[in-house]
């Protein structure tokens, strides 16, 4: 800061001394490229006057600048005269060129024999793109300066310049050769990349930024990077004129006052987020609204009001939201805030850059490199700064949050210990309970397994006929309830097979029931030799009957497999208290597509009187019912 208010001390002394103009400039001892400051006159004209009417002779004063014209904001026309004296026996060829712009309309005339002549189509930002194109594409490159080809004759020759704007009238104003021209535009175009990499690169960051934490403040951090930081400066330098030919007065000129507003209130936006003022200052976070609706006015009248007063209101509206921020700043330092510090060093290069620009436009500093670009400097030297600081806390924070996990890390460490201490203790505590309760469990689970096994032994018994091995009337009656809903939902047939053993009670009667009950053992084995299918279920319906549930089995099939299971009977010897008996059984067969609205005992009645006919016709033989045989003509065949 010392260095910059040197300089600024420096350049008021360098202004307030500069010599007197000179009668004029020969091109033979100026260089390529030669500021023609000191060597004009000016004039003031009324603006409604006609643009080539030339102030009479003695209304001329020398300029006392030495390099570059300033005369800050008139809202008159400039007329500058100057004399080029030509050495030469020939016609030189020379670029007269104004290198700022900011300037509403520029003619440039010369007194020839007859009369006033203008030197070219006018130029400026006020002009009709059209009356200028052919005279911009001659100079070989696109720029945003205002340059005249001008032809210098022999001898000495007077040029008059006249200069319109409604803002700063800063005329740095050049006699170049071509090829000086040139070079200084790709000059120029080298320091506005210099300046723009920079501000994109931070916009990038600043993008980033906002996508990884998603606040308020990198939201405005990046609104404000773009309005003011890239926007606002590429207006100002007519950048979008060159790239794209927006050739228009608004987007040239009248633009930039509203932009000067969004800039503004963006950055009112960014610096109460920045500073934290909800909580460090809750009245300053109040007024700062009040600095909101002060620059959304503003906006709305510089939409409406001509471009001098909106950039004049703009510009005392950017003064009114600097003094409050400062008187602001103040109070957080008194506090000793965090981030108050990062604040100020980059505001304070925008700030001071802003102010020594101001200097240069209210004719305050003379014009020249380092007061026409000290806001571009100070406005970088901010961006940068600002996203330095805003790195820099976001990774302090990170670094916060790595050292509360490490602390919380720690604590789980100690607290782990501790616990592993506990398990231990606890552990060979537990050991002696654990072995108990292993031995007890040991036994439970003998008593469970052997619980079960009774278990399974009784169900089994339950459903199984003690004698015969097979199932009893108690599973038939369930299973043939469960067969027949199953047959009845999928429309399959059911058969039933019911047999009984022929002159039964004789041989109770004549071998004692001890025989019987070995024929009755023999008539199962049979049975379950011959029923293979694992879905068929054999059962013992009482005494010496049998039946057998056959699903999905057809009456036909049933037929057959009654007829294999009788002759089978009919051919087993039975070993019976050293007597070999024959026995033979008669069967009774039904089959039907049950339905559920009807009963499964009306089957087996049906089949146990076929059983009863089976009898009556001379036994051993096998009956089959007819009652249901209409309901399964056309059903599927099973594999017995």
């Amino acid at each position: 800061m010392r260095f910059i208010l040197a300089g600024f001390i420096c350049l008021l002394v360098n202004g307030a001394f500069a010599n007197s103009a000179s009668p004029g400039l020969s091109l033979s001892q100026a260089q390529a490229d030669t500021l023609l400051g000191s060597v004009v006159e000016y004039a003031f004209a009324p603006i409604e006057s006609p643009p080539g009417a030339i102030p009479e002779s003695s209304a001329f004063s020398a300029s006392y600048h030495k390099e570059a014209l300033n005369f800050g904001f008139r809202p008159e026309r400039l007329w500058l005269r100057f004399n080029l004296t030509n050495t030469e026996n020939t016609d030189l060829q020379r670029l007269l060129n104004i290198r700022y712009p900011l300037l509403d309309r520029v003619g440039l005339y010369r007194f020839t024999d007859e009369g006033l002549q203008a030197l070219g189509p006018a130029q400026g930002r006020a002009v009709a793109p059209d009356s200028q194109a052919e005279q911009t594409a001659s100079l070989g490159l696109p720029n945003r300066f205002f340059a005249f080809p001008i032809t210098v004759p022999p001898g000495q020759s007077t040029y008059y310049l006249s200069v319109e704007s409604k803002d700063s009238l800063a005329i740095p104003l050049y006699i170049s050769s071509n090829s000086a021209f040139q070079t200084a535009l790709y000059w120029d175009a080298l320091g506005l990349a210099s300046y723009f990499g920079p501000v994109l690169t931070n916009i990038l960051f600043a993008l980033f930024m906002l996508v990884q934490l998603r606040d308020r403040e990198m939201l405005f951090y990046t609104a404000c990077l773009v309005v003011n930081h890239l926007t606002f400066f590429a207006l100002m330098e007519r950048v979008p004129q060159v790239l794209f030919g927006w050739d228009s007065l608004f987007m040239n000129r009248d633009i930039i006052a509203i932009n000067v507003c969004l800039s503004i209130l963006m950055f009112t936006l960014f610096a109460r987020e920045f500073l934290n003022l909800k909580v460090t200052l809750p009245w300053a976070f109040r007024w700062s609204r009040g600095a909101v609706v002060l620059m959304l006015i503003t906006l709305v009248l510089a939409t409406q009001l001509p471009h001098f007063y909106s950039i004049t209101l703009a510009s005392l509206s950017c003064m009114v939201v600097a003094l409050f921020y400062s008187y602001v700043v103040v109070h957080l330092l008194i506090q000793k805030q965090p981030n108050t510090g990062r604040f100020i060093t980059a505001w304070g290069f925008g700030l001071m850059g802003a102010m020594i620009y101001a200097g240069k436009v209210w004719n305050l500093l003379p014009v020249n490199f380092f007061t026409s670009y000290a806001w571009h400097m100070g406005s970088l030297a901010e961006a940068i700064l600002f996203s330095l600081s805003i790195a820099n806390r976001a990774a302090q924070e990170r670094q916060h949050k790595l050292d509360a996990q490490n602390k919380l890390i720690f604590k789980e460490q100690a607290l782990r210990a501790t616990q592993e201490k506990l398990l231990q203790a606890e552990s060979e505590a537990k050991k002696e309970l654990e072995l108990q309760v292993r031995e007890r469990t040991q036994d439970l689970s003998r008593l469970l397994a052997r619980l079960k096994s009774e278990n399974k032994w009784l169900e089994e018994l339950s459903i199984n006929d003690a004698l015969t091995q097979v199932r009893n009337r108690r599973f038939f009656d369930d299973m043939l309830q469960q067969l027949w809903n199953e047959a009845a939902e999928r429309q399959t047939p059911l058969s039933i097979m019911l047999l009984d053993i022929d002159h039964f009670k004789q041989v109770n009667d004549q071998y004692g029931h001890l025989a019987g009950d070995i024929c009755l053992q023999q008539v199962a084995e049979t049975l379950r030799y011959c029923i293979t299918h694992t879905n068929d279920v054999i059962c013992r319906y009482g005494g010496e009957e049998f039946v057998v549930l056959l699903p999905n089995t057809r009456a036909e099939q049933a037929m057959a497999l009654a007829d294999k299971v009788r002759k089978a009977i009919a051919e087993t010897q039975v070993h019976a208290e050293g007597h070999e008996l024959h026995l033979t059984a008669s069967f009774g067969v039904g089959c039907c597509i049950p339905k559920h609205n009807e009963d499964a005992l009306a089957l087996v009645s049906a089949c146990d009187q076929a059983l009863y006919q089976s009898k009556e016709n001379g036994r051993n033989r096998a009956t089959l019912t007819h009652q249901f045989e209409q309901a399964i003509s056309h059903t599927a065949s099973k594999a017995s």
